[in-house]
């Protein structure tokens, strides 16, 4: 009898591993995990960078939706799905070119989020920060934040405000990051 079961361990074992469904491939379930969102900084927002491809970032994700292709192949937003709400990503030629966060779910890598003060921001960021008067809200301003760094030049981030606090926040090159409508 035992000489029978030495030869049928191959065979169990071959049939367990036929019958083992396939681990996922990385675009299927996506290389993000924000349990914890990241923080928001010129460049990059997690693993998403300024200047990445579509492709790259569908290989982050398990699913990324067209939000807005007002502006054509030219110009379009898309948001992630799988993480925390409240990101969307413009693509301008094809690569991300700005991240917008409208969830207080994020912030910036120095803490500013959405429902803080403008003056709190404003503290955040001392001397690096550009006001100008909001096209829509007559009340509301943009926190403009300028890097000192020359390699930085052509990097912003923006802060809308409603006048009182923070309502949403983007960042990305320029001019992209400070295009008020979005893609037109």
């Amino acid at each position: 009898m035992q000489a029978l079961a030495k030869p049928l361990w191959p065979c169990v074992f071959a049939c367990l591993w036929l019958m083992t469904p396939p681990l996922a491939s990385a675009a299927e379930t996506g290389k993000v995990n924000w349990n914890t969102p990241p923080k928001l900084t010129i460049k990059a927002l997690g693993q998403v960078k300024i200047g990445m491809t579509v492709k790259q970032v569908q290989a982050l994700f398990p699913k990324v939706d067209v939000l807005d292709a007002g502006g054509g192949q030219a110009c379009y937003f898309l948001q992630p799905q799988g993480v925390p709400k409240g990101v969307s990503l413009m693509i301008t030629e094809g690569r991300v070119s700005r991240i917008d966060i409208t969830s207080s779910n994020y912030s910036s890598l120095s803490g500013a989020k959405i429902g803080q003060t403008e003056q709190q921001v404003i503290k955040l960021y001392a001397n690096q920060l550009k006001i100008t008067r909001h096209h829509y809200d007559e009340n509301g301003h943009y926190l403009t934040f300028v890097p000192k760094d020359k390699r930085d030049k052509t990097y912003r981030m923006v802060f809308e405000t409603n006048g009182r606090s923070i309502t949403e926040f983007r960042a990305g090159k320029r001019p992209e990051v400070e295009a008020v409508e979005g893609c037109l």
